[in-house]
């Protein structure tokens, strides 16, 4: 989702800075990508008007809601864009466990 965010802030923002976050607590990981470039509506972006348009989007949406967490986008015209992924570390850590002892 990070590799994602960056290519579509390079391809379509026109932004002059891309800040990435990472934050982990016992609970949860907090992925951040914000860009001060030129912003997009969300909602059209993200319709199926146009079936190719918002398709990177969405499957980086339908990533985050497989591996258990949400990913909310924040764009509007002129004001950049900020995409925010949180996954929860619970579902891992247990999965991980039963991996390890069989």
């Amino acid at each position: 989702m990070l590799q994602e965010s960056l290519h579509n802030a390079a391809k379509h923002s026109d932004a002059a800075e891309i800040a990435i976050g990472l934050k982990s607590d016992a609970h949860q990981i907090l992925l951040e990508v914000a860009d001060n470039g030129c912003g997009f509506d969300v909602q059209k972006t993200l319709s199926w008007e146009n079936p190719l348009s918002g398709f990177g989007l969405a499957s980086m949406i339908e990533r985050a809601e497989i591996a258990g967490g949400a990913l909310t986008i924040d764009s509007s015209s002129g004001k950049g864009t900020r995409i925010k992924m949180i996954l929860s570390q619970t579902p891992y850590a247990s999965k991980i466990l039963l991996d390890e002892t069989g």
